[in-house]
């Protein structure tokens, strides 16, 4: 699958989140990482002393490195150590309006457009998928959430709560139901919810459980 491309640009006052890269994916028998991409140098002003342009190209570099390092951890981490070999080929940051956290998501949405192009399908349910998060605010309230999901084959997309409404509400089944579909671009699945609760969690962080719940689903593809 050639030319698979992602972005993530917030603009902030400082430290943003810019971030374009764009990716080959390739059949493989074991999980393999390249980077092919070219590294253009920044222009060099006329002004600029020899010693000065030196210490930007190393600080360049260092940084370059960084983020690549990021953004391939990511990937592995996304991809679940699948036997697919990923190519990058494009490569772009802002030496201000970049930061670890934009590749990281970019990782994860180079491999969301992934599934979108071929969309995942199951030969036999996977059973008990669970996720969980938990802690304590600053406020000291504790808070958790906590799913358990059935993926099934099926003709499409599908989402089915057989919790109850005592157990999880409808506007946080509506939400992992909204989050799943976008990790995994609305595959011919059926999603089951067959157990879990909320306390302190906004709907939104409920949803959040949907990129664990995926990529343990994405070993089984």
């Amino acid at each position: 699958m050639r030319g698979v491309a992602a972005d993530y640009k917030v603009p902030t006052s400082c430290n943003g989140m810019f971030a374009l890269v764009t990716v080959d994916f390739e059949p493989a028998t074991t999980y393999t990482f390249r980077d092919v991409a070219p590294e253009p140098p920044p222009a060099r002003p006329d002004w600029m002393s020899d010693a000065t342009w030196a210490e930007i190209l190393r600080s360049d570099a260092e940084t370059l490195r960084a983020y690549k390092e990021v953004f391939a951890a990511a990937m592995c981490e996304e991809l679940g150590a699948l036997p697919v070999g990923v190519l990058l080929t494009r490569f772009r940051y802002h030496q201000v309006d970049s930061s670890e956290r934009g590749f990281a998501e970019a990782a994860r949405r180079a491999v969301r457009n992934l599934h979108r192009r071929v969309p995942a399908s199951l030969a036999a349910p996977v059973r008990g998928v669970h996720a969980r998060s938990a802690g304590t605010y600053v406020n000291g309230r504790a808070y958790v959430a906590d799913v358990t999901v059935d993926f099934e084959p099926a003709e499409r997309y599908e989402f089915t709560d057989r919790t109850g409404s005592h157990e999880i509400a409808d506007g946080h089944a509506a939400a992992l139901d909204a989050a799943v579909g976008r990790e995994l671009g609305d595959p011919p699945l059926r999603v089951v919810l067959t157990g879990g609760l909320h306390r302190e969690v906004s709907e939104r962080g409920f949803g959040d459980l949907a990129l664990p719940v995926v990529r343990e689903l994405r070993k089984h593809l």
